[in-house]
């Protein structure tokens, strides 16, 4: 069969081939003299400087970029941050040296020494940014970017909160916008895998330098820029919520209490919807939704329709949705929690839960402790002793914990701290108490406190998931009974006030302590922050958070039924009901890690008068403290360990 080509058919492949061209012509990069690279496209212009670095990055006549004064450049890769300097931006940060920037194919730049590398890769509408670095990265290895002044303030991206660089605070955003008074706007996104990987640092002394921010090009991390000229739609909406109280703890039997106000970051009129909708927690499907119509001039302001009523209590996730010919341009989702007062989780407790941590504990008895205490010299000062301290527990195997308690003679309180995830050199999360107080930092898995009994291919490095096949050789009952442990030693203590032992810990250790506090009745007060190990099940099932990593994954083994029952009799929600002491728990709502509607929870199950919550409206996981609960968290911890009452504000 013979092919016929027409001159309007070859016209029209003349055209595809010039549009081909064109496509191909639509990321320009070109070597400068000075050995830079200059990178041009349709929509912005960025430089990669010859030290390897971003160097500008223009939209719209605009540049977000501006040098730090010490290398003469917008971004660096901090290799080593000195002790106590994080968070702020140092004459003496050490910067690494890259090489030249090289021009690959695909639009890719890349520039390296021995044991990084930065990778650039162009397109017409963005780049994305990805990084390399040593095995075992020193601490504090960052990378540094400086907003120029055009830029007035950072939005955002998930949760669309405002962070003004006039400011003198350092918070951090899970990607983020920053806008500009002109118009023009550079988005930087990452992939949320639970953790914020932005924080914005601030000079020492603040108003020496530009506000830089700081990210992490390890593990695999990568970033997209997006440039807009004149963003449109979605990109040129800022939306502020807030809510009766800051806590978004919205009473029952009313209609929700937010309030929503949709700014255009543009100077010129912009007409758009967004959809308000309530979606359940665990399954995110919408449960009530309003649409507002926005039609904003240059610059303007208008409410976005929230006005809705729900009928059950527990947490919720509040989102506004922006769309385009039905496909989502823009997602912002929070978490709020409705008639706490009211609200009564069920359950997942097998019938046997509390024989099995009667008869575990009873084990445990018949285990002489062995204290064995060893004074850390280089640690004590005039004030404290410190000792490391290790313990017999269950099952031939010792726990350790760093204790420390004043030297002068009397009875003192006691904060007991459980540790974040992971196996690590442990370091004395709280201190040696300054002599007012004694302290205790529990190591969980085993190892001693600088892991010199530690082997390769040890199996309890992977405490997580080991023995999870039952209940009775899961390394979490090892675990828990050996924090009860630790609390037979603490009472032993002559120079123990028993009476006054405040148990706390973050992320995993704020599960440990509620879990601690629950199965112990000599715990006197429970203070976590951002607690892991609450409903596993919704963990499992949901993903509603990011840990315990690989606790999702079940044994090839066990059926998802039996899995989950053996995930029970670890699930701190299932413990909380026993809690006979106070609660005053810090929470991130917008902790996608341990996940924040399940940590409400395990604080529902307690009685009326004794629960606080602390909820940080948009904290994520282990940051952006909120300066008013800090300061609370601080007066409650302050009474206990001075012998003063502690008066709650409970959240019902």
């Amino acid at each position: 069969m013979r092919t016929r080509i027409t001159v309007a058919a070859l016209t029209g492949l003349m055209a595809l081939a010039l549009t081909a061209g064109a496509a191909r012509a639509e990321v320009t990069l070109s070597p400068q003299p000075d050995g830079s690279v200059k990178v041009t496209t349709g929509a912005y212009t960025a430089v990669v400087g010859a030290d390897g670095y971003l160097s500008s990055i223009q939209a719209g006549g605009t540049e977000f970029l501006t040098p730090f004064a010490t290398w003469g450049s917008p971004a660096g890769l901090i290799d080593y941050c000195a002790p106590g300097s994080f968070g702020d931006v140092l004459d003496s940060l050490t910067r690494v040296a890259l090489g030249k920037p090289q021009i690959k194919p695909d639009n890719v730049v890349t520039a390296e020494d021995l044991a990084h590398e930065l990778r650039y890769a162009f397109h017409e509408q963005d780049f994305d940014l990805s990084g390399a670095v040593p095995a075992a990265p020193k601490t504090g290895q960052q990378l540094l970017l400086f907003a120029g002044p055009a830029v007035t303030q950072s939005l955002a991206e998930d949760t669309d909160k405002a962070y003004v660089l006039s400011a003198n605070k350092i918070v951090s955003q899970s990607g983020m916008r920053w806008a500009t008074a002109a118009g023009p706007l550079l988005k930087i996104g990452q992939h949320l895998d639970g953790y914020n990987r932005f924080m914005w640092w601030v000079s020492n002394p603040p108003e020496k330098y530009p506000r830089a921010v700081t990210f992490s090009l390890e593990n695999g991390n990568h970033y997209v820029f997006t440039p807009r000229a004149s963003p449109a739609g979605a990109d040129a909406v800022h939306f502020a919520v807030s809510g009766p109280g800051e806590s978004l703890n919205m009473p029952g039997g009313q209609p929700l209490g937010f309030q929503i106000t949709a700014q255009n970051l543009t100077p010129g009129p912009l007409a758009t919807a967004v959809d308000f909708e309530v979606r359940d927690y665990l399954t995110h499907q919408p449960v009530v939704s309003r649409r507002t119509a926005l039609q904003l001039p240059g610059a303007g302001t208008a409410p976005v329709d929230c006005r809705v009523n729900l009928k059950q209590p527990g947490p919720y996730r509040g989102d506004l949705v922006m769309r385009a010919a039905g496909q989502v341009q823009r997602e912002i989702e929070w978490t709020f929690v409705y008639d706490f007062p009211h609200y009564h989780p069920a359950l997942t407790r097998p019938p046997d839960f509390e024989e099995f941590w009667k008869k575990t504990l009873a084990e445990l008895e018949t285990v002489p402790p062995d204290i064995q205490m060893t004074l850390n010299k280089e640690k004590s000062t005039t004030q404290a002793d410190v000792y490391e301290v290790s313990l017999a527990s269950l099952d031939s195997r010792r726990v350790w914990g760093w204790y420390a308690c004043p030297t002068k003679p009397g009875k003192y309180p006691v904060t007991y701290f459980c540790p974040p995830t992971g196996v690590y050199a442990l370091p004395m999360w709280v201190g040696d108490g300054g002599g007012e107080y004694c302290t205790f930092a529990l190591a969980i898995h085993g190892f001693d406190l600088h892991l010199s009994n530690m082997r390769a291919g040890d199996p309890w490095i992977g405490y997580h998931t080991l023995g999870l096949i039952s209940p009775q050789t899961a390394a979490w009952r090892w675990i828990y009974a050996s924090m009860v442990r630790c609390m037979d030693f603490l009472v032993s203590r002559p120079e123990v006030d028993a009476t006054r032992i405040n148990v706390s810990g973050s992320s995993q250790g704020g599960g440990l302590a509620m879990i601690l506090a629950s199965l112990d009745p000599r715990v006197a007060l429970c203070t976590p922050m951002w607690s892991g190990l609450p409903r596993l099940d919704w963990t499992v099932k949901y993903k509603t958070g990011y840990w315990p990593f690989g606790m999702a994954a079940k044994p090839a083994e066990a059926t998802e039924a039996e899995f989950l029952n053996t995930l029970s009799y670890f699930d701190a929600a299932n413990f909380t009901p026993d809690m006979r002491c106070p609660l005053v728990a810090y929470i991130g709502m917008m902790d996608w890690v341990t996940a924040s509607g399940n940590q409400v929870c395990a604080c529902a199950h307690l009685p009326a008068g004794r629960v606080e919550l602390l909820c940080d409206t948009w904290g994520g996981h282990g940051s952006s403290l909120a300066p008013a609960l800090v300061a609370r968290r601080n007066e409650v911890l302050d009474a206990f360990l001075h012998g003063r009452s502690v008066e709650l504000q409970p959240s019902k």
